[in-house]
């Protein structure tokens, strides 16, 4: 597990890299895509702690994932529990030079939420959301929702509800 007395876990491959750092209560990250003349970059918005739907996942614990180059992590805020799947990826045909993040994440939810999903701030300091799909009247439930973040910007993949009888 990565500490958070460490105050900051980088993770790089080519093209693009994220730097986790422990904010209050939770890690925090920044993806910066590095281009050929400039760089682009995304700030993760994270909540204080005292609110049960954060403007992203309340990520309290990270550890890497053996073998995969994907950094994990778990939180709680309220009720609901998180976890996201951090995993550096290449869209193009070299396949060892990392050009996106994809980020997958997903919500135990027990009740129906203000808001779910992830926030983030440009480099021009403008707000991205990318909102978890609309969680249905049964509870318990999990949500999932995943993203890409790589030099065509910050992209919705899939937003998606499970069956809560199934999970």
């Amino acid at each position: 597990m990565i500490q958070p007395s460490s105050r900051e876990h980088r993770l790089r491959l080519d093209a693009i890299e994220v730097v986790f750092r422990w904010t209050g209560d939770r890690w925090a990250h920044r993806v910066i895509c590095h281009g050929d003349r400039h760089a682009a970059a995304w700030e993760s918005v994270e909540g204080d702690g005292s609110e049960s739907w954060p403007a992203s996942p309340a990520v309290t614990e990270l550890a890497p994932a053996p073998g995969t180059g994907a950094i994990v992590g778990v939180g709680r805020a309220g009720r609901s529990h998180f976890s996201v799947c951090f995993r550096l990826t290449s869209t193009g045909d070299d396949a060892s030079r990392a050009d996106e993040m994809v980020v997958e994440a997903a919500c135990r939810i027990h009740e129906t939420p203000a808001w779910l999903g992830s926030t983030y701030v440009d480099a021009a300091g403008s707000p991205v959301h990318i909102a978890a799909a609309t969680a249905g009247p049964r509870l318990p439930q999990t949500v999932t929702w995943s993203y890409r973040i790589g030099r065509q910007g910050l992209r919705p993949s899939a937003a998606t509800t499970t069956d809560p009888a199934a999970g």
